[in-house]
């Protein structure tokens, strides 16, 4: 087998204890198996050669063998004694890719523990970052629970006052009717706030009324509510309030003055006069009124001297007009 020179290992970092005794027993095992020769045993061999091949040194290597047989036989422990200190295998090829396998083997486990450190070194960083976050969410959910936890002891005492009204069906029966009537004047007073009273009616022909005679205008405009009749010519309030009124007559060619009352409930408010006996023949009365009402409460036009009425044809000098305030 060829003998190679000996074998050197660059290390980044020394090596460990279980890499020097990986190696050393590599050498150790070749060198007792015999397949690496003793390099000191060699260096003998080749100086016995090279003093026969030299007549000069004959004396010389006889002395010297003698003197080495002295000192074998002074010593006799020597015989079978091989001076093997300061050794320098030489390590075949095989033995070679052996050792670096076990060393490239071993720098991947070292590179992979080098990436495992900063994994986790990743991890940690992370962690860290997150960690107000967690924090935040701890205090939160205990916030939380001490909100549920007051929520659990209001629903405790509520089941208490139900149990307490179940036991008392006088009570009970009392506390339901009076939030019953409660609610229908809830509903009553809103659906009042929330609805608007007023109208406008006309009469857009001429006509005669009679003493005594209710005077209907037929001809709406407006009526917003609903309180108005036409057909009647009364007015129903809707809800409780106060109202304003206005009524506008004009009379044509009348020899008497003519005089027409605000009527509440059958009772009359005002009375106003329509002058007649005027050279000019067309005479017109206005009047207003302000009327504190209750719901339902009746108003309506008398006329408590009848006579002719006069009309443009578009209804503005007979007119009947109302508002809630």
């Amino acid at each position: 087998m060829d003998q190679q020179r000996p074998r050197t290992c660059d290390w980044e970092d020394p090596p460990t204890l279980r890499e020097r005794h990986l190696i050393q027993s590599f050498y150790s095992n070749d060198y007792n198996n015999g397949s690496i020769n003793d390099p000191i045993k060699e260096n003998n061999e080749t100086k016995n050669n090279n003093d026969n091949n030299n007549p000069n040194n004959d004396n010389k290597n006889n002395d010297t063998t003698n003197n080495n047989g002295n000192n074998d036989n002074n010593n006799p422990n020597n015989d079978n004694t091989v001076n093997h200190s300061n050794k320098n295998y030489n390590i075949n090829k095989a033995d070679s890719n052996r050792i670096d396998n076990e060393i490239v083997i071993l720098t991947v486990r070292l590179f992979d523990l080098e990436n495992q450190d900063a994994s986790i070194l990743s991890t940690v960083q992370n962690l860290e970052r997150i960690r107000p976050t967690v924090e935040t969410f701890m205090n939160d959910t205990r916030n939380l629970k001490r909100v549920l936890l007051r929520i659990e002891q209001k629903q405790i005492e509520m089941e208490k006052d139900i149990w307490s009204l179940t036991n008392n069906d006088t009570g009970l029966s009392k506390a339901v009717e009076n939030l019953e009537n409660f609610r229908l004047n809830v509903e009553n007073f809103m659906t009042q706030l929330s609805q608007e009273v007023a109208f406008t009616a006309t009469v857009t022909q001429e006509m005669t009324s009679k003493n005594g005679q209710a005077l209907v205008f037929p001809h709406i405009i407006t009526n917003v509510g609903g309180g108005y009749n036409g057909n009647t010519g009364v007015f129903t309030a809707p809800r409780d309030g106060v109202y304003v009124f206005f009524c506008r007559i004009t009379g044509a060619y009348n020899p008497d003055s003519m005089f027409f009352e605000f009527i509440l409930n059958g009772s009359a408010k005002t009375r106003n006069l329509v002058f007649g006996r005027s050279a000019n023949p067309y005479r017109t009365s206005f009047d207003s009124i302000v009327l504190q009402l209750h719901h339902k409460d009746k108003v309506w036009i008398k006329m408590m001297t009848g006579g002719n009425h006069y009309s443009s044809g578009t209804g503005g000098d007979q007119s009947f007009s109302g508002y809630l305030l």
